[in-house]
């Protein structure tokens, strides 16, 4: 597969994407409001990005060689209890680009030697008391970091309070600072206030995994 325009798939369930070589466009595999799919044993590099998955849940991301894209390996958005397992992301801008996405498996991978991050994780939470947005609470497992780790291998991600700016300057009234507190920003500007979050990698693998099955 090749070519300027990305592959993608929107409200497509229970695909099966393997045994690809997918180079030269925008990005290698997009997959939007997907579930119940599998991606496996493509050979994903030099595109915009790797693999783009958006409002996805129960997806299996394995056996994949993805290197050497200007964007992320592989990116996450508002994405749900997928499992990642046995991939070479390496050589990308970013390993993992990680936003509002939460138990997520992300196991035995060959995450390294990606330019700028390795993973780079935020969640954005509004002030409400309704908000079902949820910080990231992914699962870091036995992955491969570039190098032997003694100790659990910290993972940095950001939490960011999207406080409206009103209630920050404290002129509102109370029933609309209620109605705020309530419905979330009620279409007031937004000030961010952000605290790190550390997650690990208890068991990061001591060499890198020899990974079977690329195309």
């Amino acid at each position: 597969v090749g070519g300027r325009i990305k592959t993608t798939l929107y409200v497509a369930n229970h695909c099966i994407i393997e045994e690809n070589d997918i180079t030269n466009n925008e990005c290698g595999i997009s997959l939007d409001h997907g579930n119940f799919s599998t991606i496996s044993h493509n050979k994903i590099s030099v595109n915009g990005g790797g693999i783009y998955l958006q409002n996805c849940k129960s997806n299996l991301i394995t056996l994949n060689e993805i290197t050497e894209n200007d964007g992320a390996g592989i990116e996450l958005l508002e994405t749900t209890n997928n499992s990642i397992l046995q991939n070479n992301i390496t050589g990308n801008h970013d390993g993992f680009d990680i936003i509002d996405s939460s138990k997520n498996s992300i196991q035995q991978n060959n995450i390294y030697k990606n330019g700028i991050h390795n993973v780079w994780a935020i969640s954005m939470m509004f002030v409400s008391l309704l908000t079902k947005n949820k910080p990231f609470d992914n699962t870091w497992e036995g992955n491969y970091w570039g190098r032997a780790y003694q100790f659990p291998k910290p993972i940095f991600g950001f939490l960011f309070f999207l406080f409206p700016s009103l209630i920050l300057s404290g002129f509102l009234q109370p029933l609309k600072l209620l109605q705020i507190l309530l419905t979330g920003s009620g279409g007031y500007n937004v000030v961010p206030l952000g605290i790190p979050i550390i997650k690990f990698d208890r068991h990061p693998a001591q060499e890198p995994f020899d990974i079977p099955g690329m195309i």
